[in-house]
């Protein structure tokens, strides 16, 4: 069910999800000790236009669970990173791990869980 002018749930779900695959792909570099470009996305609106076309193509407990899963394996390499890694700032970035997981996976998450709560309420 899609609110007038919003994302569905299931569109928040996979544009969640789009952004977890993100940053398990950057995790994976930095465990590997690789050279990071911790950079915004090029174009943002694309990103989440192809997050959202990705889950509409699901069946909603298929993109649930897959979902899921992306977030368990991001928590899985998050926890790899060494405590160096989440205190240095990336270069030519204003973030440090730890203030991008705040600013940006944090928040993030609470501004599209209070729409989701918004959705649900609307439906009862």
């Amino acid at each position: 069910m899609a609110i007038a002018g919003t994302w569905s749930i299931q569109d928040i779900i996979s544009h969640i999800m789009g952004w977890d695959k993100s940053l398990t792909k950057t995790l994976i570099q930095i465990i590997n000790d690789e050279q990071v470009s911790f950079q915004e996305q090029p174009d943002v609106q694309a990103f989440n236009d192809a997050s959202v076309a990705f889950g509409r193509n699901m069946k909603p407990h298929e993109l649930l669970n897959e979902a899921i899963a992306q977030r368990k394996q991001m928590i899985r390499k998050l926890k790899m990173v060494s405590e160096l890694a989440f205190v240095r700032p990336f270069p030519n970035s204003p973030y440090t791990m730890e203030n991008f997981l705040q600013q940006m996976f944090v928040l993030h998450d609470r501004h599209h869980k209070e729409q989701i709560m918004k959705a649900l309420r609307a439906i009862r």
